[in-house]
Parts: structure tokens; sequence; C-alpha cells
């Protein structure tokens, strides 16, 4: 029996731990003995052997290491030394990669291992962090940071996730390029074809490169038909238009600003999901706020129920909420940002063009007038992001290597 160990921050939690749990599932109905490797922040119930990397509680000691010295990802060192002994123990086949960072791991101590073991290593890039000497995401409001193409330093996001006080981009810019070049038996797999397109630019352009895109649950996520329930649930008048905005955590890359915007939209009611219990409580009139849930349910009939799903993201590889709106028949508005077009068409959904909230309420307007077909919606969803559609070339691509 092949063996399979998936390693993310969040366990089973979130976009990219939901996906990890999804293709070890699938590889584990394969017939793979698979082991999901996670941080202890972000933990939900899985169907998969599970291990933590460190107790709760260390993850604050790195994030304040990190935040002091600016060198996120190179402390968490007894636990990665830790979970080295375990996965020389359990000898896999492939080691598949998501999120590596997250105040969790040693990124260092970890690609030692993997470049000494010389097994296949699979790497989902969910964001840009691996190719960057600092952030997670250079697309901002102010415009696109091109500093990972030739060598990061004097970074312009140093203070946002992860947050650092010194700036040591430069330094582990150098650092990351040695490590990650050094693995021979690297396969990367963008989310979108954008992601790609930036990873043919960085310093591991020669690596062979492999997108899957995302896939969703579509037993969970479906069309509501009690919409009119729904909206008197939330006490929502029939005559109002719901714009729905979801977000892990809504902040100025998500486009919370922009968003909050958009509540002053005559006859339009805005409901936000995702937010803390400070923005809940310091919320504009009329906003409907909900805390971050990690209930797919609660969330499919609030996807149901909108008129119109709007991700003012300023920065998203291939945003899953989109996928997720549209399967609950829902249209979607989203800005020219990053991988965000790729997941609609103009039958399903509208680009305007980033940061123009102008474009955004005609958009908005021209949709209350003229709304798309939500049936056209679900079918595309249907048709497009089916999660076992999607992730199955996850197992093909395990095969190839495992054979190769």
């Amino acid at each position: 029996m092949p063996r399979l160990v998936e390693i993310n921050a969040a366990c089973n939690s979130g976009g990219t731990g939901r996906i990890a749990e999804k293709v070890g599932v699938l590889a584990k109905n394969a017939g793979w003995e698979v082991l999901y490797v996670h941080g202890a922040r972000y933990v939900y119930p899985s169907q998969l052997q599970t291990l933590c990397v460190q107790p709760r509680g260390l993850d604050y000691l790195h994030y304040g290491l990190s935040l002091l010295t600016g060198h996120h990802g190179l402390f968490s060192y007894l636990t990665t030394q830790r979970l080295i002994r375990h996965l020389r123990r359990f000898q896999p086949d492939i080691v598949h990669l998501h999120n590596v960072h997250g105040y969790y791991l040693n990124y260092k101590l970890l690609f030692r291992y993997l470049q000494e073991a010389d097994i296949p290593i699979v790497w989902t890039w969910h964001d840009c962090w691996p190719m960057t000497g600092h952030c997670a995401y250079y697309s901002t409001e102010k415009g696109t940071c091109t500093l990972w193409k030739t060598g990061c330093h004097d970074c312009p996001k140093r203070m946002e996730y992860p947050r650092a006080i010194v700036d040591s981009s430069e330094s582990d810019f150098l650092l990351k390029k040695q490590l990650f070049c050094a693995i021979d038996k690297l396969t990367i797999v963008p989310v979108s074809y954008w992601m790609e397109r930036n990873v043919q630019q960085s310093f591991l352009k020669d690596k062979p490169i492999c997108v899957i895109r995302n896939g969703i649950n579509l037993q969970t996520f479906y069309p509501r038909e009690n919409r009119s329930a729904l909206r008197e649930k939330w006490s929502i008048e029939k005559s109002k238009y719901v714009l729905l905005g979801v977000a892990t955590q809504w902040n100025m890359r998500k486009g919370y600003p922009d968003i909050l915007s958009l509540a002053q939209i005559p006859n339009c009611q805005l409901i936000l999901v995702g937010l803390t219990k400070q923005q809940c409580a310091t919320l504009p009139a009329g906003i409907i706020g909900i805390e971050h849930t990690e209930s797919q349910e609660e969330l499919a009939q609030l996807y149901s129920l909108a008129d119109l799903f709007v991700n003012p993201t300023y920065s998203d590889t291939f945003p899953t909420t989109n996928l997720e709106a549209l399967a609950c028949g829902t249209p979607v508005l989203t800005y020219d940002t990053d991988g965000s077009p790729e997941t609609l068409d103009e039958q399903v959904g509208v680009v305007v063009k980033r940061g123009n909230q102008q474009e955004l309420r005609e958009a908005i307007r021209q949709l209350q007038t003229h709304p798309l077909d939500r049936e056209a919606c679900a079918k595309y969803a249907r048709e497009r992001y089916n999660g076992d559609t999607c992730f199955s070339p996850y197992l093909q691509l395990f095969k190839q290597l495992l054979h190769s």
C-alpha cells in the first residue's frame, strides 16, 4: 500500500484545509495510506489519520519570534524535528505540501529532510508565499509588487501577513530559493492559470508545473429552494436586493472598505460573513454581520438566499467562495484580480476593474435590472467545480510520480 503525507497549516478548516482533506480522502479511497499533518490553530474533525505537529500555544511563540525578527517559518524547531522523526518512521512514498507557512513549521528543517529523503514532492500553491521573501500576496489596492521576480528587499508589505517589525525579506528570499530549488523531485501545482504564469517567472520556473484548479463539495453547495423562508429567518424585506460577502478574514486585501460602501446603495441588503466580534460591533447601520463559521450548511443557505455574491478582493489565486456561490445558483461580481476572473464567465458573473467602486456599484444596479439566470450559475458550477472531478488529477499525478 503506497503512503501519502498531506501537510497543511489547517486541518479540514478553511479553503486549504478542506482541499487537503478532500485530496487525502480520495487517495485513501483509492488504496493509499494517508497521514494528514497540520498545525494547532484551525483543527476540525478529519476522516484521515492526523498528526498535529505542535501543542496549542507554541504557535503564538512562533508568531512572536516571527514578528520580532521577520524570519517567518524558521522557528518551531523542536516540533519540526519531532515531525521529521515521525515521517522517517512512516516512510511516505509521496509528500503533498499545501501551506507550510502559518506559525507551525520550520521550513528550513523540513526541506532539508525532503532533500535527504529524495522522494517525490507535490506542492500545491494556494498563495504566493513560496516565491517571495515575505508576503503571501503581492497584489494590493495600490498596485502589484514585482520584487519577487528578481529578489525581494525593502518589503513594502512588511506589516501585512506574516507581520514583521524587521525587514528580513532579502535573506529569506535567498534562503527559500536555495532550499526549494534543491529539491530535485518537486512538482508545483498552481491552483489557477494566473498563478502558473507567475510561477513561470519565479526562481522555480524550471520545475515541473501542473495546474489543478480547485473544486468544491456539490453535495453541500447547491441551490436551496426555500429562499423566501431564508429571507424571513434573517428578517429581510421581500423588496430588498441581497448582496453577500464571505471571507475567512475581512481586511484590506479582501476589500473590506469597498464592500462596506455598498451598504449605501438604495434598496439593497448587505450580509457579511467572516467578521470578527469587533467588526460586528462597529458595522454601519443596516448591514447584517456574521462571525466566521465553519458550517458549510449555513454558508450554502446564505449563498442561496443572496441575489448577488460580491467579492471585491485585491489579491486571490482562485477563490473557492466564488465557486460555492455559483453552485448555489448565485451570480458573482468580482474585481479583475489575479485568478478570481478565471472562476466565471459573462453568463454567470461580472468582472470590473480592481478598486473601481463606481464600476462595482454600476454593475450591481445593472444586475438588479437585468439579473443573470440562477440555474445557469448552478449548472456552470456543476459542470466545472465538482470536487471529485477537480481533484482526481492529483491521484493521477501521484501514480505517475510513484512509477516514474
